[in-house]
């Protein structure tokens, strides 16, 4: 066995993050008496998108993030009323979302019994700990890695090396990092000098300076690597 341990990315790697998104959104905007559609919807995720991308720059804090991208959103669309009260409703809602990408139970369930597994993500930790509780997954792994508990984030170099220090494996080649970001996991596994899988579902252009060590488009080839 090449790998013996596995450090997988939650948000569009196990979780539909794209579908928790959208629905705790509209949900917010119920909740709140206030107008919502597709195009309203599309700017959030887009300024929201922009934000954790800053993040993994290190341009700005995690915390700042959910109430920020309601500011945005309010300003930018000129809505009336207090943006952090949108915040708070939202990460409630977002917290009950547990909607997971096909086949991705069937890919746990199988692989957590030959690979120690473990979660490894830069969301909030209120959020990913209600998502993975409602989504029922965290019985498969060994350890949840979140960013905002270990103090910094992907694709941060310590970040990978706080989860080495604290995992069974500790041998460098025989673990694994997989997940849908070059920015974040391929970049950050680059950084901490261990293979990476780029799970490139939604067939994103490929990047010449960030290269992971195996791109696939769905589970089944993450077998054959592993």
């Amino acid at each position: 066995m090449r790998y013996t341990t596995l450090l997988i990315d939650a948000d569009d790697t196990l979780l539909d993050f794209g579908s928790a998104e959208r629905e705790a959104f509209m949900k917010t905007f119920e909740k709140l008496g206030k107008p919502s559609d597709e195009d309203m919807y599309k700017l959030y995720s887009a300024i929201n998108l922009s934000l954790w991308k800053a993040f993994e720059r290190g341009e700005i804090e995690k915390s700042a993030i959910p109430q920020r991208r309601f500011e945005r959103l309010y300003e930018e669309a000129q809505i009336s009323g207090d943006p952090r009260e949108a915040a708070s409703v939202y990460v409630e809602t977002l917290t009950c979302q547990g909607q997971l990408i096909p086949g991705a139970r069937e890919f746990l369930e199988r692989v957590c019994e030959t690979h120690d597994i473990y979660a490894v993500t830069n969301g909030i930790k209120s959020i990913q700990r209600g998502r993975f509780a409602k989504a029922d997954i965290g019985r498969y792994f060994k350890g949840v890695f979140i960013s905002e508990e270990v103090g910094v984030g992907k694709p941060d170099k310590r970040y990978f090396d706080y989860v080495l220090e604290h995992i069974v494996e500790k041998d460098p080649e025989k673990v694994l990092v997989i997940g849908d970001s070059l920015t974040s996991d391929v970049l950050g596994a680059v950084n901490a000098g261990l293979d990476s899988v780029w799970f490139n579902a939604r067939g994103e252009k490929a990047r010449e300076d960030i290269l992971p060590t195996y791109t696939v488009t769905g589970y089944d080839r993450v077998f054959e690597i592993i």
